[in-house]
């Protein structure tokens, strides 16, 4: 039968390798990170691609690792045969897991390889060969000035080959007394977006792992095995339908680009007389041009989005070794979309040291690799009396946290309303403020106020729109508490079953399954509070803008006071003008009837002047403090907004009294002065 193979939009599959290295391009899991050995594996920080490109993994180091190590990551164990599932952070009701990001650190990864797992080292199969043809032109090979040196012409390196042994070798730290070592591998390596990398290789079983078996395979009918080998009947049976729930599976890729950096480095001793007899720098600067060049692997990828230059390329890494400059940067101005170096060699050689430093990218298969049946690897034993106890106390923990989860909700909501009615409010603010604008075109500060209110209002409606955001997902919180509630009790009330069942391993399974439930109840009661935090800041945004709108409104009232200040001390002055040319009439006839009156005339437009200084240094209070309630607000701070909002009532209301004080004066005056008018034409001056 044909090996499993499903067809993707492009018309591109995987080829399911079987117990060879990888040749070509494959769809693989990306994977951030890396592994430094000194000989070292480097860890690299990359950024995440659309799942899924295809990669030539040619010339990765390829290793086959335990995919329960990977499953067990997510909160995922499965049975001996890797098939059935016996506990599980996945929740059926949002179709993920709890954990969507993995990381395998240095130890993880070291102590889960053995020899038999290396598949391929890739393009580092050459590195020690090259290494000892390196240090045998620097000395000259025999004969040379290597004749200075001790055990120079001896130099070797496990015969100048490097394979699954040499590799094993360099991962297993050790030092001894000569100065030879290996360092301890050190770094890690990341997988993000791991529900949405699933659901994609799920969907398209890229892989070709995934194919759906309505039946446990034969020796004679091994299609359901994802590597196609004659295998045992329980290795065969593969399950009829796939889904998020199984997690990682055997046959997966993992590809970390630029994944591996192993350095060798050689020390030289220093000759302690003059002239230097040491000219092996000299000797290998071509050779280390040459071996560097020739060993540097360049990449590109085009996405599946059509810009490849044709159907194939569409979504797959391609060689393209003429991308970068001299400093292996991509060559700025090409438009090349994802080129990346994935194998690079830099060496370097002086009179005491000779250093190579290698990088490549790391190809993860995921196996089969053990038949551990741990449900949870630590759990505690129980005993069958331990299991009510602690399937009640799960069950009650979930409780607690979908109540408390119902409790934020409900906070959250209140805050989106008190931020609704705040919006509102400043809406109302703008709305008056907008009319008296269109009334008082030209009046000097009534723009940049009315503006001011509306920057605040428009604030205002935003934070209210954030509240609302955050209510709705405190209340999507709230119901995945009140759904995790749910199943740790179903659980805690199957494990109890169980537990009167004697069956003490499907009991702990449950309290397992239990507990798992309640940490991912108490997880969404702390997105719940969280999210009512954000709600309620919000909140006190949109109310502290709402005083920062009624602030601005304030000025524009006070700019329009401040213009009515304006006319009627000019009435005001205009009348004592007038007065004060009756008097000099009445002078000039001999008499002093109306020197009284014109007096007071003077001092009601004398008045009126001090009363517009007031006028318009309130106004302009007035507006600054309107600018104080804004910047409050912009930090939500309900309470400093609202004090410059009440300093700013105070100064519009110092301008509305000057602004009266002045229609007085000028109503005053100009009575007055038609009284003194009177009198002059009565007396016929």
């Amino acid at each position: 039968m044909s090996e499993p193979t499903l067809i993707d939009a492009t018309g591109i599959r995987n080829t399911l390798s079987n117990e060879g290295p990888y040749e070509g391009f494959f769809y693989a899991f990306y994977g951030s990170g890396g592994f430094t050995m000194d000989q070292c594996f480097n860890t690299i920080k990359l950024t995440q691609p659309n799942p899924l490109l295809r990669y030539d993994v040619t010339k990765a180091l390829q290793v086959k690792f335990d995919v329960r190590t990977f499953n067990a990551k997510i909160g995922l164990y499965k049975d001996a045969n890797n098939i059935g599932i016996t506990s599980t952070t996945f929740n059926p009701v949002t179709d993920n897991f709890s954990i969507d990001e993995i990381t395998i650190s240095a130890d993880e990864f070291v102590s889960g390889l053995s020899k038999q797992q290396v598949i391929s080292v890739g393009s580092y199969s050459t590195m020690y060969g090259d290494f000892k043809q390196l240090v045998n032109t620097y000395f000259g090979y025999a004969g040379g000035f290597s004749s200075l040196f001790s055990q120079a012409s001896e130099f070797d390196i496990n015969n100048g080959v490097f394979d699954a042994s040499a590799f094993i070798n360099i991962i297993t730290p050790y030092s001894r007394p000569s100065g030879e070592n290996v360092k301890q591998v050190t770094g890690s390596i990341t997988i993000s977006d791991i529900n949405s990398l699933l659901k994609y290789a799920i969907d398209r079983n890229i892989f070709g792992n995934r194919t759906t078996q309505s039946s446990v395979g034969t020796s004679s009918d091994v299609s359901s095995n994802y590597t196609g080998n004659s295998t045992t009947q329980e290795e065969n049976y593969f399950k009829s339908n796939y889904g998020m729930a199984d997690g990682f599976i055997a046959g997966d890729l993992i590809f970390i680009p630029a994944g591996t950096t192993i350095k060798l480095h050689l020390v030289i001793d220093s000759e302690n007389f003059n002239p230097l007899n040491n000219i092996g720098p000299s000797n290998v600067s071509e050779l280390i041009g040459t071996m560097d060049t020739n060993r540097t692997f360049t990449n590109k990828f085009y996405p599946d989005n059509g810009s490849g230059p044709s159907a194939e390329q569409h979504d797959m890494m391609i060689d393209d070794s003429n991308q970068f400059d001299s400093n292996g940067d991509p060559i700025e101005g090409l438009s090349v979309v994802g080129t990346k170096k994935i194998f690079t060699e830099r060496t370097t050689a002086s009179t005491t040291n000779i250093d190579r430093i290698l990088t490549a990218p790391l190809l993860i298969l995921l196996d089969n690799l053990s038949t551990s049946t741990d449900s949870q690897p630590g759990q505690p034993s129980m005993s069958l009396s331990d299991i009510p106890i602690a399937a009640n106390a799960s069950a009650n923990a979930a409780r607690v946290s979908a109540d408390n989860a119902a409790t934020s909700a409900s906070n959250a909501s209140d805050a989106a309303t008190a931020a609704d009615s705040s919006a509102s409010e400043a809406a109302g603010y703008a709305a008056t403020a907008n009319a008296i604008g269109i009334t008082a075109t030209g009046v000097s500060g009534v723009s940049d106020a009315v503006t001011a209110v509306n920057n605040a209002a428009n604030s205002a409606s935003d934070a209210s729109g954030n509240a609302a955001t955050a209510s709705a997902a405190a209340a999507t919180a709230r119901n995945q508490a009140n759904d995790y509630s749910t199943l740790a009790n179903q659980f805690a009330s199957l494990a109890i079953i169980y537990a009167r069942d004697a069956s003490l391993n499907d009991a702990i399974t449950a309290v397992g399954n239990a507990t798992t439930n309640a940490n991912s109840a108490y997880t969404a009661a702390s997105t719940a509070d969280a999210q009512a935090g954000i709600a309620l800041t919000n909140a006190n945004k949109a109310e502290a803008y709402a005083d920062a709108a009624h602030a601005a409104l304030l000025a524009v009232q006070a700019y329009v006071l401040l213009a009515s200040a304006t006319i009627y001390a000019g009435q005001a002055s205009t009348s004592a003008t007038e007065a004060s040319g009756y008097k000099t009439i009445a002078n000039n006839n001999g008499s002093t009837s109306v020197d009284v009156l014109v007096a007071d005339v003077l001092g009601k437009s004398n008045h009126a002047a001090e009363a517009l200084i007031i006028a318009t240094n309130s106004a302009a209070s007035t507006m600054s403090f309107a600018t104080d309630a804004a910047t409050a607000a912009a930090n939500s701070d309900v309470i400093a907004a609202n004090n410059a909002y009440n300093n700013a009532l105070r100064y519009y209301n110092d301008t509305y009294d000057a602004e009266n004080d002045t229609s007085s004066d000028a109503t005053s005056a100009e009575s007055t002065t038609a009284t003194i008018s009177g009198i002059i034409q009565t007396n016929g001056w």
